[in-house]
């Protein structure tokens, strides 16, 4: 027997989501302006559904609402991809009707601001290994010595059967 699960296919309610994850940021540019974003689009997983959000750089009050929700939990606004990509969140949806289209918006954005902490350290711990500690310095370590001369360098290599 096959069953079908047909529940992936209803549609979302408007209302406050708990379980939301924002997926990812992009940000989109005018092909006549390449160097000027134009929006910004948010991918949300909502119970069980993909939700593609866009925010317009000129006008569009919810980013500035967005910005802010951000800055709630992240003083400096540069989104880090490895600390924002799959952060859980709960978001209040509507669904906008534009011009005779419909669009789902996100609103009243609560990041996961314990998500958020955990992966801001980890980042933190990741930068100052590949800055300095582990691998970086042994290399540095070992350019040092090789500057320095060393009469034992050759200690052991040509005796006979190992014999110093």
């Amino acid at each position: 027997m096959t069953t079908i699960d047909l529940s992936r296919f209803q549609t979302l309610k408007e209302g406050i989501y708990s379980n939301a994850v924002l997926n990812k940021i992009n940000l989109g540019f005018d092909q006549d302006y390449p160097n000027t974003p134009k929006w910004l689009d948010m991918e949300f997983a909502i119970a069980g559904h993909q939700i593609r959000d866009r925010f317009f750089v000129d006008g569009d009050d919810r980013l500035g609402n967005l910005v802010e929700s951000i800055r709630n939990i992240q003083d400096d606004l540069q989104l880090a991809s490895e600390i924002w990509s799959n952060m859980p969140c709960s978001v209040r949806l509507t669904h906008d009707a534009i011009n005779e289209r419909k669009f789902w918006h996100t609103h009243d954005w609560k990041w996961d601001s314990e998500t958020y902490r955990q992966r801001l350290l980890k980042l933190k711990q990741t930068d100052k290994l590949s800055q300095g500690s582990g691998q970086g310095s042994l290399l540095e370590d070992v350019k040092k010595q090789s500057d320095e001369p060393d009469d034992d360098l050759f200690k052991g290599v040509f005796d006979k059967d190992g014999d110093n």
